[in-house]
């Protein structure tokens, strides 16, 4: 017998999901911070000479995944009372969904960074390989990737299907996921559209599937390859690459020091991926009577 959740409606859950989540991730980074530093939470001082910006990235990251994880597991299992695997982890029957999801990432990466070669404002001016700071990064990607869309296309997105419609619980969805992102690094306006472009692309599986391994491979190779290997910025962060690239021209069109997500390519790109895939997904699943057609 299935048990019924602690609190009925979805988009309640979703509320005080939140809510926890932000109080955890804030109070982990000012714990982690302090361990880091050798300091108490809300010391104002400067930077240990000895802690490399690229470590506190990677830090930061690592503690987004354990507050994001955990939070997740914790409502998944006393709040929802379902496991984590329902909330769309079954591999089986999805081999096709995730390799989409993944080679799309590089698909999208490869049209962008062609027309910014093409146009002059991207070239590649040499090879830096760390075979270990590759895979730490390739590591931390993934779990990244992992760690975001259990929380925003599978929890998040999840619970809200049960309380509306489908569109309404994918656009409300990309605006928290949006929301999360405005303390990035060199933050714009356009970036922020494209980020809520990118939730939309990266939930459009998901509304018709409840299904989130194209989800995560799409994230994990968009990030990936953007900033360990291609050498953009990942949202505004620095990550070491094995390509070193030099960006000239007008930021709106390469994406600046915010990375390649906040150029006006990778939002035509989004879109048009969201618009291809919703005609797609509509057919298959809607027309055909054989998925989720809320």
């Amino acid at each position: 017998m299935q048990m019924q959740p602690l609190i009925k409606q979805g988009w309640l859950r979703v509320l005080i999901f939140v809510i926890v989540l932000v109080t955890a991730t804030v109070i982990m980074t000012r714990a982690g911070n302090a361990i880091v530093y050798g300091l108490n939470p809300g010391s104002n001082a400067t930077a240990d000479p000895g802690v490399t910006k690229q470590q506190l990235v990677l830090f930061s990251l690592l503690i987004t995944f354990l507050a994001s994880a955990g939070t997740v597991f914790l409502f998944r299992k006393f709040i929802d009372k379902h496991t984590l695997i329902s909330l769309g982890l079954d591999f089986n029957g999805y081999h096709y969904h995730a390799a989409t999801g993944f080679f799309l990432g590089l698909f999208l990466l490869g049209i962008g960074s062609f027309f910014l070669i093409a146009s002059k404002n991207l070239q590649w001016t040499g090879i830096s390989f760390d075979a270990k700071q590759l895979f730490l990064n390739l590591i931390l990607m993934a779990l990244v990737a992992f760690a975001e869309e259990l929380v925003f296309r599978g929890y998040i997105l999840n619970n809200l299907l049960q309380s509306m419609n489908k569109w309404t619980a994918l656009i409300i969805s990309s605006l928290l996921f949006t929301l999360f992102h405005l303390s990035n690094p060199d933050i714009s306006l356009l970036a922020l559209l494209n980020i809520f472009l990118s939730g939309l692309m990266l939930g459009i599986n998901y509304i018709f599937t409840k299904n989130l391994w194209f989800a995560i491979l799409l994230h994990f190779s968009w990030n990936f390859y953007e900033g360990p290997i291609l050498g953009y910025k990942v949202s505004g962060l620095t990550l070491e690459s094995l390509l070193q690239q030099e960006l000239t021209g007008n930021p709106i069109l390469t994406g600046g020091e915010f990375g390649f997500e906040g150029s006006m390519i990778a939002g035509l790109l989004s879109l048009s991926t969201v618009l291809i895939l919703a005609w797609i997904y509509r057919k298959k699943f809607e027309v055909q009577g054989s998925g989720f057609g809320v």
